[in-house]
């Protein structure tokens, strides 16, 4: 009975400290004293703590994207590009890259219009 009551006591803890460090697991488990492995083999097998994580989770998620938006109010730039860049993505405001490690050959470049390189380098071609 001893092991039991040890393990919910040490669940409440990861709780609490999952809590405190906005569900980082590395430093939980080390607040608690507990291998990460322990914590997902309870996420695993106990239904009632995998829902108070994953509820802690959220609410932790809800408080870091409150503070981002009184960033954004503030009128802080940086918090305004990465808002548009992961909420505005369907507005064009996501981020385009172009891989341009095309084997070409250099002959094959020069008879290319501009707007066929332009394809080129967009992978429209």
């Amino acid at each position: 009975m001893k092991g039991n009551l040890s393990t919910r006591i040490r669940k409440k803890a990861m709780v609490k400290a999952m809590k405190s460090n906005l569900g980082n697991v590395s430093a939980s488990t080390n607040a608690v004293g507990i291998d990460r492995s322990l914590h997902y083999k309870w996420m695993k097998s106990d239904e009632n703590y995998k829902y108070i994580i994953n509820e802690n989770l959220e609410r932790s998620l809800d408080f870091v994207e409150a503070a981002l938006l009184k960033s954004i109010q503030a009128g802080n730039t940086t918090s305004i590009i990465f808002y548009l860049k992961t909420k505005g993505k369907s507005r064009g405001y996501g981020q385009t890259y172009h891989n341009l490690n095309t084997k070409i050959e250099r002959s094959d470049l020069e008879s290319k219009t501009q707007e066929e390189l332009l394809a080129i380098i967009n992978r429209n071609i």
